[in-house]
């Protein structure tokens, strides 16, 4: 799917959007732009005047061309700043909806009853007492107990006893209960989804991320869940060779990876010297460097991920000067100024 957006000066871009769409590049200030307009566009954001003067009073969307409302699809978002309140026990929160939704089924209403009783016994005599000792008559209510205030109640000092130790977890381990989370709630009703992590490169290691993506690849597989992430950092591409087509890369210039036998042919076609890659070596290559593609911003250093590298940036007539390895005589020639 194509995914139009707008920019602050009124142009409008494009990004390849499917099953886990990845926004990558040294362009920091575009990557982030975008990922603020959806998650805003898509969450219910409120604009405020500034900010519909800013995009010329028409904030949309469109998808291969046709304009979708707000609610097409609901999108939580992950990050730094937000995965903190998302494990808070507050109203509306995903912690909170998946815990009430745990005792959809958990009938308490006989319990209740019993409670009931007894709690109006108590009213009656206090109200004798009152009644007796004032010499009027005069009602005192009894407060009503329902299932969900018990649930309520018991929910909430579950979590702030430390049973959900939020507090003592890393950022990996509160990824993962978010997704996990995210995914028993996504039983409950068959709307499209999308999870928006943010700057993924700022919430943990490529160590963790490796275990992060496994799963995001796992859940992708589920017909209404998709993901969108951000990073700017080496090696923090989501998904695999199936999602190829949806690297998005925000540099001196922005475009959108082609399929992967494509690259791959182009690759080995254009290679210095007569060395072949197939599809999972290209996309290895690809998912360590695509964040630094197309900017001069970046040194080269010598070795084959930075000739793919070069490769792609020479279509596109971005170059760099190089330092020194001990590539062969052929690459190295390769890797010089033009």
């Amino acid at each position: 799917m194509i995914l139009q957006y707008k920019t602050l000066d009124n142009k409008i871009e494009k990004i390849s959007f499917g099953e886990i769409t990845n926004i990558v590049g040294q362009n920091i200030k575009g990557t982030n732009y975008f990922m603020d307009y959806f998650i805003k566009y898509f969450t219910g954001y409120r604009y405020n005047l500034y900010e519909e003067e800013k995009y010329n009073y028409e904030v949309e969307i469109l998808i291969d061309g046709e304009e979708v409302g707000r609610r097409y699809i609901e999108v939580y978002e992950i990050s730094k700043e937000s995965i903190e309140n998302m494990l808070s026990f507050t109203k509306g929160n995903i912690l909170y909806n998946y815990l009430m939704m745990l005792f959809e089924d958990v009938s308490i209403k006989e319990n209740i009853d019993k409670v009931s009783e007894q709690i109006e016994l108590m009213n009656i005599k206090l109200h004798d007492r009152v009644e007796n000792s004032l010499k009027d008559s005069i009602h005192i209510d009894s407060n009503e107990i329902t299932e969900s205030i018990i649930l309520k109640n018991f929910i909430k000092g579950y979590v702030e006893k430390g049973n959900i130790p939020i507090n003592h977890i890393t950022n990996e381990e509160k990824i993962l209960l978010v997704l996990k989370i995210i995914e028993q709630l996504n039983k409950k009703n068959n709307n499209l989804k999308c999870i928006a992590i943010k700057d993924i490169d700022k919430l943990i290691s490529i160590e963790d991320f490796e275990v992060i993506n496994n799963e995001i690849i796992r859940l992708s597989e589920s017909n209404n869940l998709t993901f969108i992430t951000s990073s700017s950092t080496e090696g923090y591409i989501s998904g695999n060779t199936k999602h190829f087509k949806y690297i998005n890369i925000f540099g001196d210039l922005n475009i959108t990876m082609p399929e992967i036998h494509e690259l791959t042919e182009y690759v080995n076609r254009s290679y210095p010297t007569n060395k072949c890659f197939n599809e999972e070596e290209v996309c290895k290559i690809i998912k360590k460097i695509a964040p630094l593609l197309l900017s001069e911003k970046i040194d080269f250093k010598m070795n084959e991920s930075y000739i793919v590298l070069k490769l792609i940036n020479s279509c596109y007539g971005v170059y760099k000067k190089e330092s020194k390895t001990n590539l062969t005589s052929c690459e190295i020639e390769f890797l010089k100024d033009y």
